[in-house]
């Protein structure tokens, strides 16, 4: 199965959507969540800083992480959002290889850190990050913000 990685477009609103209720039901274990308020998803088809990219097959989007560009108040860093992965499509290197795109589009952007956080319960997830060199930046009850140190040639 072949995959392959691309900025989003906005005809890709509702894959991405779905992606993300996926995400929240696996989070808090519940079938009842609320997905993306309309509208919240259009800041990143507008062509600013912040983009979406997406892992498809040859029939459907299997993979999601939005980015959000922070340049004001102290240093300057990448924030991933939202990252999601369909069921069915991990453990096969895909989030792996969203998060290579992650760290090349904000050395892309000049920016030296990406930051994200982690439900402390999501095992799985901490793993990843913690085999991709991200480190604790602060915790709370539920769940913890995670930094990384990008190489840049700034």
């Amino acid at each position: 199965m072949e995959i392959r990685y691309r900025k989003a477009e906005s005809q890709d609103e509702a894959a991405i959507r779905q992606l993300f209720v996926e995400m929240l039901q696996t989070i808090y274990r519940r079938k009842t969540v609320e997905g993306y308020p309309p509208g919240y998803l259009n800041r990143f088809f507008s062509g600013g800083t912040d983009c979406i990219y997406v892992a498809e097959t040859s029939d459907s989007i299997v993979g999601f992480l939005s980015l959000e560009c922070h340049r004001q108040d102290g240093a300057p860093f990448v924030y991933v959002d939202d990252f999601s992965v369909g069921a069915p499509f991990r453990g096969k290197g895909i989030g792996s290889h969203l998060l290579d795109l992650a760290e090349r589009y904000a050395t892309e952007q000049g920016i030296g850190e990406l930051h994200l956080h982690v439900e402390r319960e999501n095992q799985q997830a901490r793993h990843l990050y913690a085999r991709r060199g991200f480190m604790i930046l602060e915790e709370t009850a539920t769940r913890l913000l995670l930094g990384k140190t990008l190489e840049t040639n700034l």
